[in-house]
C-alpha cells in the first residue's frame, strides 16, 4: 500500500513538473484526437477580459523571438506527423499572453485562472469562437527546452499534433527573478 502511494506521488509531481495539457475532459475522458469540443455559451459580455489584454505589457525582443520559434518548431512536428501548419490568431495569442503574464504576475501556475476563468472562457471572451487545447510551462528558458518538455510529454504532444488544430497563439511572460511563464492556445 505504501509503495502505491508513493507512486501516485511521483506521478502527480511529474505531472506538476511537466505542466499537464488543458483538454475538454471535464465532462468525462474524450479522444484526444476528435473533432473540437463546442464552445461552451459564455454568460459574460463579449468584452470580458479586455481590460486583461489591454494590459498585457509588450515581450522584449528574444521573448517575440522565442515566441516565433515555438510557432516554427509545432509547425515542424505537425509536418512530421502529417499535419498541416497552423497559422498564429491575433485573438489567440492576445489571450495566451495575457495568462502567461496573469501566471507571471500571479505567481500561480494553472489552466485556470484565479478568476475562475479556463482557456474557453477566455478564447470565447476575445472573440475565437472555437478554441481546442491549451499547454502551459513554466521555468523553461528557451523555445527549444519548452518545445522539448511538451513533446515529451503524450497529452502535450497530442495537443500539438492534434490536425484538428488550425490556429495558435503564444504567449511567453516573466514572473519575479525572470521565470518564464509559456502558454500555447490552440484553435480549430
Amino acid at each position: 500500500m505504501r509503495l502505491v502511494w508513493r507512486g501516485s506521488v511521483v506521478v502527480a509531481l511529474l505531472a506538476l513538473a511537466l505542466g499537464i495539457s488543458w483538454l475538454p475532459w471535464q465532462d468525462g475522458f474524450k479522444n484526444l484526437l476528435a473533432s473540437p469540443k463546442p464552445s461552451p455559451s459564455v454568460g459574460e459580455p463579449a468584452d470580458a477580459g479586455g481590460e486583461a489584454l489591454a494590459s498585457t505589457p509588450d515581450p522584449g525582443a528574444a521573448d517575440r523571438e522565442a515566441v516565433a520559434e515555438v510557432v516554427a518548431r509545432v509547425n515542424a512536428e505537425r509536418a512530421k506527423s502529417g499535419c498541416q501548419a497552423v497559422a498564429e490568431d491575433p485573438r489567440l495569442t492576445a489571450v495566451a499572453m495575457a495568462h502567461s503574464a496573469d501566471m507571471a504576475q500571479g505567481a500561480y501556475f494553472s489552466h485556470d485562472a484565479p478568476d475562475g476563468t479556463d482557456p474557453w472562457k477566455r478564447a470565447t471572451a476575445a472573440g475565437y469562437p472555437h478554441p481546442l487545447s491549451e499547454n502551459i510551462a513554466q521555468g523553461q528558458q528557451s523555445a527549444a527546452e519548452v518545445m522539448t518538455g511538451w513533446l515529451a510529454s503524450s497529452g502535450h504532444r497530442a495537443n500539438i499534433v492534434n490536425c484538428a488544430a488550425k490556429a495558435i497563439g503564444v504567449g511567453l511572460a516573466r514572473g519575479r527573478g525572470g521565470t518564464p511563464y509559456w502558454t500555447q492556445l490552440f484553435g480549430a
